[in-house]
């Protein structure tokens, strides 16, 4: 029996998490997802392929977990707008930034004002991190 949107809608309006449990093509649909990250961030690395480019979904995912960032693309990553956001809650998704992005001051004072330990990403260009 193949489950229809509306109720994994209801799932995911539960447990976002329930996406893992959804059909593929089901994984690629916007208000699915939408309805995922919005209950939190981290179903995001249930969705189809491709989806970590959609800049609808993504700051979504990310503004409720950072670390998502984790699972975007790469054109995602270097969006500094996009990335400001994931740093707002999670200071680890620096990780997961462009390295242009790393090197970027404002980017990493805005990280490690939330999260000091996010140091060890930084790059030394930007007089943090390691050399």
């Amino acid at each position: 029996m193949k489950v229809g949107t509306d109720v994994v809608l209801v799932a995911l309006r539960n447990n976002g998490k329930a996406l893992c449990h959804a059909y593929y093509e089901l994984r690629r649909d916007k208000d699915v997802l939408l309805a995922s990250v919005e209950n939190g961030g981290d179903a995001f690395q249930y969705a189809s392929d491709g989806v970590g480019r959609d800049k609808d979904v993504v700051p979504a995912a990310i503004e409720n977990r950072g670390y998502t960032l984790e699972y975007a693309s790469g054109e995602i990553r270097a969006d500094r707008d996009v990335v400001l956001v994931a740093f707002r809650n999670c200071g680890y998704a620096l990780r997961h930034v462009s390295d242009e992005l790393l090197r970027d001051k404002i980017v990493v004072l805005a990280t490690v004002e939330n999260d000091g330990d996010a140091l060890e990403y930084c790059r030394s260009s930007t007089g943090f991190g390691r050399a």
